[in-house]
């Protein structure tokens, strides 16, 4: 009878999820705003960024169109994968609605592009990368006019 040896398996998945990741991106949070209800100033809401380094861009297709009120939106879909274990050994924890921009990758059309995160995968016995499930950037309420992203991230 044969036992497997599931740390070494999971570090040989890692390691070759981490292979494969040949673009750099960086993932902002943005803030809350908040309301100072005595003086009735909002305070402006900022990104911040929450992972920097290697990370792999994977089935981005669309745009697709779909009509809301009078004004068409375009959405472009797809999935990227950041390591499980930031360079200083804490965990990474992307969550939704984080922003994905990617600040270099083998296909130069691609960067620059920015995806807002739909939804972060977690299940499977041997996780070898985070799975984020991806859309192309498009206006949210949540985003205030003072900390927008760039009119180019649009996709």
């Amino acid at each position: 009878m044969y036992r497997v040896n599931t740390g070494l398996v999971r570090r040989y998945a890692q390691r070759y999820a981490e292979m494969n990741m040949t673009a750099t991106v960086r993932i902002d949070r943005p803030d809350v705003a908040t309301l100072n209800v005595s003086t009735g100033d909002v305070t402006a809401q900022v990104l911040s960024t929450i992972y920097e380094g290697k990370g792999r861009v994977s089935g981005v297709s669309g745009p697709v169109q779909y009509s809301l009120g009078e004004e068409p939106q375009y959405f472009s879909s797809g999935t990227v994968y950041v390591p499980l274990i930031n360079e200083d050994g804490t965990p990474t924890t992307p969550q939704v609605n984080d922003i994905v921009i990617v600040t270099s990758h083998p296909d130069v059309l691609m960067v620059n592009r920015a995806f807002r995160v739909m939804n972060v995968a977690a299940s499977g016995q041997f996780i070898a990368a985070r799975e984020l499930a991806v859309t192309g950037v498009q206006r949210w309420e949540a985003w205030t006019p003072a900390n927008d992203i760039p009119p180019e991230w649009y996709v």
